[in-house]
């Protein structure tokens, strides 16, 4: 069988997007206060088809107060990366560069970055400032960035396993979450990991760390 990059590309590509979709919901009940909650309003495809501006952020929200339905606060942008690795390998990966330019969150504009997981049942959804999460990658260091993508893309990223990164992402001011209300569509040919897999999701109590999701 012929391998076909550019039909596995267009395959990824809608993978992701497929996953800004399920999160799309998500995001307006995780940031949903008493006082303030947020609204989708587009995403980067919706106003504009460079590239260069593709890569700033994928989901954009207006932040209102609760009362008022109509008179935005102010607009928040996310970062989605939809993880669709085969197997569980207890690692996550962000990217840092490809082609010798920044990339991930690293070239992001978006005010949070989130990590989906859909293969997982529960802790599947990583949420963080994406200037904290740059800040943590980097205190783990080069000694963690490997290469990979396709051949010759001079792409590196991070790769650090569950059981070093999950509590100090908690403490930098991250949120480890579940998402439950999605089915991942038959044409991705993808099947959620066995139940029983055991998932570490950090450990200590969240309520102790700063909550990125307050809103000043």
């Amino acid at each position: 069988m012929t391998f076909n990059r550019n039909k596995e590309f267009k395959k990824d590509i809608k993978w992701g997007k497929w996953g800004e979709g399920v999160m799309i919901p998500f995001l307006e009940e995780v940031f949903k206060f008493k006082d303030k909650y947020i609204s989708y309003w587009y995403s980067s495809d919706d106003l504009t088809k460079k590239v260069k501006d593709l890569k700033k952020w994928d989901l954009r929200y207006g932040v209102y107060e609760i009362n008022d339905r109509i008179n935005w606060i102010k607009k928040i942008e996310f970062e989605v990366k939809t993880d669709g690795y085969g197997f569980d390998t207890g690692n996550l990966v962000f990217e840092k560069s490809s082609g010798r330019k920044k990339s991930g969150v690293f070239a992001s504009e978006a005010t949070y970055f989130v990590y989906f997981l859909p293969l997982f049942d529960t802790n599947n959804v990583y949420i963080i400032q994406s200037e904290k999460l740059i800040k943590l990658l980097e205190e783990f260091g080069d000694n963690y960035v490997v290469s990979g993508g396709d051949y010759g893309s001079n792409t590196f990223m991070y790769k650090i396993s569950k059981l070093e990164f999950n509590d100090k992402f908690i403490e930098a001011g991250g949120k480890i979450l579940t998402c439950f209300n999605y089915k991942i569509p038959d044409e991705f040919n993808k099947q959620k990991f066995n139940k029983n897999t055991i998932i570490y999701s950090g450990g200590g109590d969240q309520k102790n760390y700063e909550d990125p999701f307050y809103f000043p």
